[in-house]
């Protein structure tokens, strides 16, 4: 088994993105709380230039931008689908689950150290509406225990946000395995919802490239992306699964705080973003 722990790091990152938006619950206490905690040690220098920085270069303020679009992009595709159930794989440290909980059953699932420090920071927000369990999302047998925990009386919905690009190649293939098992079993009318399985951006954006070479240094692990449509249609057919795209960018595009914030153009946004395309993978 490959070591995945370094992954975490980006947790942080996305943490602070979000606590930028007032209007999503909880993500600044979030935030603060990692502070407290001084979680954000290793990567504190960064940090603090991502928000200097992105007052400075619109290339900065596009990535958090992108990360904010695809928080509040998931949310709005499941309230499109009615609420579904939620398993959330790699859920890091966002608020979704309380969010989400007052809506649908919502079980947030990540890697064991990062999973019991949510559980921590949970906790202290007294807002523990929400299971939280230790996953790795490649263990089969771990993934599809998780199903017991859904009444069935809903839809399930798998989504994730920044896991599929630090799998490589094999790994994507048997966390593909496992989605598609787990929604045979328990949801064959289920859903598997993603922002990451895009192709690359369409923005030439230097920052992004420095932000993705940053991250492949820290957890060891280049991006694997499909290099266009047609090669993620002819994977995701291939597996089993038919594939429907939502351009979402439009419609929450007022929702986004970071670009008010740091005064983006429109028109960067959408390109680096590709418009937020949600990507929602439904069984043969």
């Amino acid at each position: 088994m490959k070591d995945h722990s370094k992954i975490s790091y980006t947790a942080i990152l996305c943490a602070k993105a979000l606590s930028y938006n007032p209007n999503i619950p909880f993500a600044k206490e979030i935030y603060q709380k990692i502070k407290e905690k001084k979680l954000h040690n290793g990567s504190r220098i960064q940090l603090s230039l991502a928000g200097l920085g992105a007052r400075l270069f619109s290339g900065i303020g596009l990535i958090m931008a992108f990360i904010e679009a695809r928080y509040i992009g998931i949310n709005k595709v499941l309230e499109k689908l009615g609420n579904p159930d939620v398993l959330e794989l790699a859920s890091g440290v966002t608020p979704r689950g309380i969010e989400l909980s007052h809506k649908c059953n919502i079980i947030e699932t990540d890697l064991k150290d990062l999973a019991k420090i949510k559980k921590e920071i949970i906790s202290e927000l007294n807002k523990n509406s929400f299971e939280i369990i230790p996953l790795n999302a490649l263990d089969k047998k771990e993934f599809l225990a998780i199903g017991k925990k859904f009444s069935r009386k809903k839809p399930i919905a798998i989504v994730h946000s920044g896991l599929w690009t630090y799998l490589d190649k094999e790994e994507q293939i048997e966390l593909t395995s496992n989605i598609k098992s787990f929604l045979q079993k328990y949801s064959p009318k289920g859903y598997w919802i993603t922002p990451d399985i895009r192709p690359p951006s369409l923005l030439k954006n230097n920052f992004y490239r420095l932000y993705r070479k940053k991250i492949t240094s820290r957890t060891g692990r280049p991006a694997t992306r499909f290099n266009n449509e047609k090669e993620l249609n002819e994977f995701m057919s291939k597996a089993g699964f038919k594939v429907k795209s939502v351009s979402i960018l439009d419609e929450i595009y007022n929702n986004l705080e970071i670009p008010k914030l740091f005064h983006l153009k429109k028109e960067d946004v959408f390109k680096q973003a590709q418009g937020m395309k949600i990507y929602i993978m439904t069984l043969k």
